[in-house]
């Protein structure tokens, strides 16, 4: 049932209207189980369950980094509302121990899942053309386009590759978030005469597909929670690049399924783009273990088992 269709919640701090019309909506429908995905939702959930004579199971699942201790006296009295609190990595269930007032036995890591991805790649002429051939090495790189997604360190980072002479193609694909920083991109395309090596692209129909185009999938941002996308691209079969941050780290296994770099450091991503070009075949060969990795981590199906198990004996 989707709450926000019945209630108007105009203060999420301290929402008593809203969650006294929720907790007569648990009443009313004989709700046992609340499920929460949003932060914003916490407050009006914690109160709802004090309002209702059901008493529901209060789950949060979170999916937001945790930066900063909440151990002051309200928000240990909305926690003590919350009977299993859900993380999508295990640094995050450290994070949470750490931060949050939340017992560690009701904290539970559960990554997030992907969907079976469709054999059929996308046609070569969505990824190539006359203009932009496919090269030795093909990378890619999907999502949003701004800073903190760090475009920048693969283009820098191609430059000094091409200048060796590799035969190295940089496809970039996302939604243009940071205009400026977008217009800094070209810029930096242009004035490293790499027009005939990086693309740029703002949308694509079933990414997953689409992935299967290019070597290697990049992830440059500074630090990811989780990066769905190497798990996508893994699922694909393709070979994968992120950070040494956040939950990337439990993606990829270093030198097994993918390698790792140091965030913003150009010349260590650089260096693990070379290792791929210098051995031909490495880039399928960790696609290969990727997949069969992914399919036993972060299966869409093996997150949802998982969940209902957590469910039921909330």
């Amino acid at each position: 049932m989707c709450i926000r269709d019945s209630l108007s919640v105009a203060n999420h701090r301290l929402p008593f209207v809203a969650a006294k019309r929720l907790a007569r909506l648990i009443d009313e429908q004989q709700i046992d189980l609340v499920h929460i995905h949003w932060n914003n939702d916490l407050n009006l959930a914690a109160l709802a369950k004090k309002f209702s004579r059901r008493r529901p199971r209060l789950i949060y699942s979170r999916h937001m980094a945790i930066t900063r201790s909440k151990k002051d006296p309200l928000h240990r009295w909305i926690y003590h509302e919350v009977d299993r609190l859900i993380v999508i990595t295990r640094r995050m269930q450290q994070e949470a121990e750490q931060y949050l007032p939340v017992a560690a036995d009701k904290i539970i890591p559960l990554y997030l899942g992907v969907a079976e991805v469709d054999e059929t790649p996308a046609p070569e002429a969505d990824c190539y053309d006359e203009h932009f051939p496919q090269r030795r090495l093909n990378l890619a790189l999907f999502g949003r386009i701004e800073h903190y997604k760090g475009q920048h360190l693969l283009i820098e980072a191609l430059a000094k590759l091409i200048a060796e002479g590799k035969d190295i193609s940089a496809t970039i694909i996302g939604h243009v978030m940071d205009e400026k920083y977008f217009s800094g991109l070209q810029q930096q395309v242009q004035k490293q005469r790499l027009g005939d090596y990086v693309r740029f692209e703002s949308f694509v129909r079933q990414p997953a597909q689409r992935m299967k185009c290019y070597d290697v999938i990049v992830l440059t941002t500074y630090c990811e929670t989780f990066g769905l996308v190497l798990v996508e691209a893994m699922h694909a079969g393709v070979a994968v690049i992120g950070t040494r941050c956040g939950g990337v780290p439990e993606i990829i296994t270093e030198g097994d399924t993918g390698f790792l770099f140091t965030p913003g450091d150009v010349e260590g991503l650089a260096e693990v783009i070379r290792r791929l070009y210098d051995r031909p075949g490495l880039a399928a060969e960790l696609g290969a273990r990727g997949r069969q990795e992914a399919e036993r981590k972060f299966s869409e199906q093996h997150h949802f088992q998982e969940l209902e198990n957590v469910l039921r004996h909330a």
